[in-house]
């Protein structure tokens, strides 16, 4: 853990003191996902969850998140790879997408983005909301931070679902 010192002098008089503060400026990473405007019933379409440090150390250890879909949306079968990261499914339907990488150095002041693909249901509506969290970041304690995506109804005769952003 990187941490900063500050030196603090106070004087009463000729008598003079100096206390020094530290403060750990170690990792904190955020995380926030993107998707296109608008998505294909019953097509795929790819999200690109990006993790952020803005801390004042790299991060260190193995890191996970886990994004879990809303009824009409499904990943598909089998583990997707983006850099460092193998992403595996599960749940019933795979509706649960859970993302590891070992060791993925993110700089202090850099960024980590990792896609993957999800399946469209071709009878998708209502109003839909997506989330991704960190579940778990080196030796840091996890934070609470998500990256929550609205999803809209599809316009009429459209054949797509409509997408909105949000970033924590």
């Amino acid at each position: 853990l990187e941490f900063r010192r500050v030196l603090f002098r106070s004087c009463t008089g000729a008598n003079c003191s100096t206390s020094t503060v530290s403060t750990n400026v170690g990792a904190r990473v955020r995380i926030s996902k993107a998707g296109p405007a608008s998505l294909p019933l019953g097509g795929l379409v790819t999200y690109t969850v990006t993790l952020k440090n803005d801390g004042g150390s790299a991060t260190a250890g193995t890191v996970t998140f886990t994004d879990t879909l809303p009824a009409g949306l499904t990943f598909p079968a089998g583990a997707q790879t983006s850099g460092s990261f193998t992403c595996t499914t599960s749940g019933t339907p795979l509706n649960t997408l859970t993302c590891t990488s070992a060791n993925p150095t993110i700089a202090a002041a850099g960024s980590l983005p990792v896609s993957y693909t999800v399946n469209v249901s071709s009878t998708a509506t209502g109003t839909l909301t997506n989330t991704a969290l960190i579940t778990q970041l080196g030796n840091y304690a996890v934070p609470s931070a998500t990256a929550l995506v609205g999803l809209g109804t599809p316009s009429a005769g459209s054949g797509s679902v409509k997408i909105g952003r949000a970033h924590v």
